[in-house]
């Protein structure tokens, strides 16, 4: 196969992922507005000597 074809199983797979992801996102969008509760939040943790753990959380 040359480089710059693509290959069409692995295309329609990734297309499967992402209606997928779509599809979550979409449901918990929906449901976040119909019980009116939205929020976000995230955490990172960075390792090593000087590690620092981050956190935010954003609540409407």
């Amino acid at each position: 196969m040359n480089s710059k074809e693509i290959d069409v199983e692995t295309l329609e797979k990734l297309e499967a992922s992402k209606k997928a992801v779509l599809k979550r996102v979409a449901e918990r969008l929906k449901n976040q507005i119909e019980t009116d509760n939205v929020s976000a939040s995230h955490c990172s943790h960075s390792s090593g000597n000087n590690g620092r753990t981050h956190m935010s959380v954003v609540t409407a």
